[in-house]
């Protein structure tokens, strides 16, 4: 069996049979196909859409939030370097060489990392978290 794409979207079937043509006809399920998939491409995109959008949202909320509702998520990590990024957070290096943990705030879905090593913290900027956006949309 040949299949040769037209520019409709539409395939043409032909089958061969010793070497010559018998029948040719046209694949009515393949537009079907076509379709499930076009609309399967557009969902992925409206997808695409409601989580930069969702993002925005986020940033927009981290400017405003004061973040006083925050929990550690997951489980305690070993410290693996520093969190802190320059320009943004001060590095303390009392902090390294213990654990690191993620906190989240439900309130603008935002989460960063802490190193901390008995008293001594040293945290991250907060930014959107990508698993929580993920999980809304």
């Amino acid at each position: 069996m040949k299949i040769k794409q037209l520019p409709t979207g539409e395939r043409l079937v032909k089958r061969y049979r010793l070497g010559r043509c018998f029948a040719a006809a046209w694949a009515a399920d393949s537009t079907v196909e076509q379709l499930a998939l076009d609309r399967e491409r557009e969902r992925g995109r409206e997808t695409e859409r409601e989580v930069k959008r969702l993002e925005q949202v986020a940033w927009h909320a981290l400017a405003t939030c004061p973040h006083v509702r925050t929990y550690e998520v997951g489980s305690p990590a070993g410290f693996t370097g520093s969190v802190a990024v320059w320009g943004q957070t001060d590095e303390n290096r009392a902090a390294h060489g213990g654990v690191r943990v993620q906190e989240y705030c439900p309130t603008c879905r935002c989460s960063r990392a802490v190193n901390i090593n008995m008293w001594s913290r040293e945290v991250s900027p907060w930014t959107p978290d990508p698993e929580a956006i993920a999980r809304e949309s």
